[in-house]
């Protein structure tokens, strides 16, 4: 009896600590890597937030970027990738803004698609897999 009710309880603490996968993490530094380089080719992270009722907005760090063809001058405070803000709803779909939009959603069962660009409404995404994994947290000494 003792061994089903530790079972029983351990089960439930492991659903506690289950969390949906966030494509940037607050407080965290975030590295991307092409598929086809050897190298990190960017770092992202939350420089700030603004949490307002129901809805929060995450901005990225910016970059300094070259221009091409010309060496001697450079775009400071650029978006990346992920551009300047991020948001998100509690159904787990995410919109990034500025310049631009684009929309992830991490929720969708695979094989089913969503609008992807949400400012020309022209292309579509689509979820090709689904995965689960555990992650064993251990607390530092």
């Amino acid at each position: 009896m003792r061994k089903s009710i530790f079972l029983v309880l351990a089960l439930q603490i492991n659903l506690l600590y289950a969390q949906f996968w966030n494509p940037v993490l607050v407080n965290e530094k975030i590295n991307f890597q092409y598929s086809d380089s050897a190298y990190i080719s960017n770092t992202i992270w939350v420089d700030s937030a603004f949490l307002g009722g129901e809805d929060s907005v995450f901005y990225f760090n910016r970059i300094v970027k070259d221009v091409p063809g010309n060496p001697e001058i450079v775009l400071r405070n650029q978006p990346q990738f992920l551009l300047r803000n991020m948001s998100n709803d509690l159904n787990g779909t995410y919109f990034f803004t500025n310049p631009g939009s684009f929309v992830i959603n991490a929720l969708t069962p695979a094989g089913e698609s969503w609008l992807y660009d949400t400012v020309n409404y022209s292309s579509f995404a689509q979820a090709k897999s689904e995965s689960y994994e555990q992650k064993l947290l251990k607390k530092a000494a």
